[in-house]
């Protein structure tokens, strides 16, 4: 399978805190790859970077192969990259025609728009792809499930190939987000779409991601198959994460790995490995080294020294 999207050694620091570090990260071509992390993981950051939202301050970026200045969201999507937010960018005196055009530019260009004829094209669109969106609607009055379609729609009129979806169902309730899940897994099937998944919700990136990724403070510390990270996490964090996901069984306990302490300060981040304070493998090596992502197996990437003797 051909890598889609390639990112390498990036580097994004805002003042006082470095938000990725060294971060190699790879999506192949047609998959959907999850990435989970806690809050202030540097997962968003990281994405933002792709979709041209932030400047990396280090490191390189390849697109189907070559190397990509991504700049601007204007040079994403240039090379077939789109972006579903976690908080709606639609302006809400827009029409839904208005929005995916328009975007953020001035209102005032509004005129200068062959209305009907794009109407008509994001119609057969949404049509063809059974969104339910209407083009004529003004933003304000659509329901948050159909905003988020508005958003999907935006992204395909134009030409998105890799879709970064930022915490697509975090907004919806229960019903409406297992309809934007079997949407997501039927416009990939029929458009060879690939998709980067970020989320909270662990069970929703099992149902989805192909491949996931765990983020700790600014560093990947696992990868690996959706089945494999899900069933075998090895990294002493990813185990945590992990093993708190419910058991649908009263009559059963998971033997949860320990979990120490608070996350540290992103703004003083722990020297060595940034989980070291929080583990109860830790090594003085831990506190001094920091671990590189080695392969044990399987496509089974982990960055803990205590798997890696």
């Amino acid at each position: 399978m051909s890598i889609a999207v390639k990112m390498v050694d990036i580097i994004k620091t805002f003042p006082g805190i470095t938000a990725n570090d060294k971060i190699n990260f790879d999506v192949r071509r047609g998959e959907v790859h999850g990435l989970l992390g806690e809050n202030g993981a540097g997962k968003t950051v990281l994405m933002n970077i792709l979709y041209g939202m932030y400047r990396l301050d280090d490191g390189l970026i390849f697109v189907n192969g070559k190397e990509a200045k991504i700049d601007s969201s204007a040079a994403a999507i240039k090379l077939g990259i789109g972006m579903v937010h976690q908080h709606f960018m639609l302006v809400a005196s827009l029409t839904v025609a208005e929005n995916i055009v328009l975007g953020r530019e001035p209102t005032k260009h509004r005129w200068l728009l062959d209305v009907g004829r794009i109407e008509d094209q994001i119609k057969a669109l949404s049509d063809r792809y059974k969104l339910g969106v209407d083009p004529k609607t003004v933003a304000c009055d659509l329901p948050v499930g159909l905003q988020q379609r508005v958003e999907i729609l935006k992204a395909l009129f134009r030409g998105a190939e890799v879709l970064i979806l930022d915490e697509p169902t975090s907004s919806v309730d229960v019903s409406v987000r297992a309809q934007l899940l079997n949407m997501f897994q039927d416009l990939q099937r029929d458009l060879g779409l690939t998709y980067m998944f970020i989320s909270h919700d662990l069970s929703v990136v099992e149902c989805i991601s192909h491949r996931v990724a765990v983020m700790y403070l600014g560093k990947i510390v696992e990868q690996a198959k959706t089945e494999e990270i899900y069933k075998n996490p090895m990294h002493p964090y990813a185990q945590a994460l992990f093993n708190s996901i419910p058991i649908p069984d009263p009559t059963r306990r998971r033997e949860r790995a320990p979990l120490l302490g608070e996350p540290p300060s992103p703004v003083n981040p722990p020297s060595g490995c940034r989980f070291h304070p929080r583990c109860s493998l830790a090594t003085n090596t831990c506190e001094h080294e920091e671990p590189p992502l080695i392969d044990v197996g399987n496509e089974h990437y982990v960055a803990c020294f205590a798997l890696s003797k």
